[in-house]
């Protein structure tokens, strides 16, 4: 109940900075890009550089929450210390009137929430599995690095020209490989924190690209995606595995192994693509 309350009053009393605030002296805002579970995200100038950066401002619910500092601390530390294609730079970090923020590459484009809901985007299986294929070589360099990404969603991949970039590493964790997993993280796969959490989160974000392309019937009875989904048998199988309906992934190559298999499959009878 205290934790709802205190993260109701923080709505209600937390405005985000308004453009043309100068943060620590240095960044210039010009708009906010968005609002997560842990910060704010401002489009600045760096005044000393001129250069168009991301700034993003712990909220006021986490800064009072020792947990919440750290698992900012946390995220801010991944950047520093990753040397990965596909996760923003990391520029350096401060404080603003006592609130904490970093500053990071400002990643231009949209990501695929906003191609679905707000441009119409739909994706075919191929575009879906290529798509998804390029989240893996992302992920793949995180996991080699000990980190586990732990929320891979819509709203945290973004397209930038014909580059893809993973966003947002506040749920990120350093990975528990070979750990007993409890009956917990067996029923909620996304809370794991080893590679199974971005393998089960990889495999929502797919079938959430596969149903941009879905064309209910109407007056039909919701199905199961298995059912709803016009999918090669070769795609099904990813999916399950990557869902761990039907055994699981050790690993990104693993998954790009038969990923490019089902490319490769998908040209040559050129079905259900």
């Amino acid at each position: 109940m205290l934790k709802r309350l205190v993260l109701f009053l923080s709505y209600i009393l937390e405005k985000p900075l308004p453009p043309g605030t100068i943060v620590n002296g240095r960044y210039n805002v010009i708009s906010l890009l968005g609002t997560g579970g842990y910060g704010h995200t401002y489009h600045v100038i760096d005044e000393e550089t001129g250069k168009h950066m991301a700034l993003k401002a712990l909220r006021l619910h986490k800064r009072i929450s020792r947990k919440g500092r750290a698992g900012f601390d946390r995220e801010k530390e991944f950047l520093q210390e990753l040397n990965t294609e596909g996760i923003p730079d990391y520029f350096g970090s401060g404080e603003h009137e006592g609130t904490p923020y970093y500053v990071m590459e400002l990643v231009k484009g949209k990501n695929f929430e906003q191609a679905i809901f707000e441009d119409g985007k739909s994706f075919q299986e191929d575009e879906a599995f290529k798509i998804a294929f390029e989240v893996l070589t992302i992920l793949d360099s995180l996991h080699q690095q000990g980190i586990v990404h732990r929320d891979v969603r819509i709203p945290n991949v973004i397209l930038s020209g014909e580059k893809i970039y993973l966003l947002d590493l506040g749920l990120a964790e350093s990975a528990s490989y070979g750990k007993k997993r409890n009956l917990f993280t067996r029923i909620h796969p996304r809370k794991e924190r080893n590679q199974q959490a971005d393998f089960y989160g990889l495999g929502h974000f797919v079938l959430f690209l596969l149903y941009s392309s879905y064309s209910p019937i109407p007056g039909q009875k919701e199905r199961s995606w298995e059912e709803e989904l016009n999918l090669s048998p070769l795609a099904k199988s990813i999916l399950k595995k990557l869902l761990k309906l039907d055994g699981e992934y050790t690993s990104c190559t693993e998954v790009q192994s038969e990923i490019k298999q089902l490319l490769v499959e998908g040209e040559k009878k050129n079905v259900n693509i």
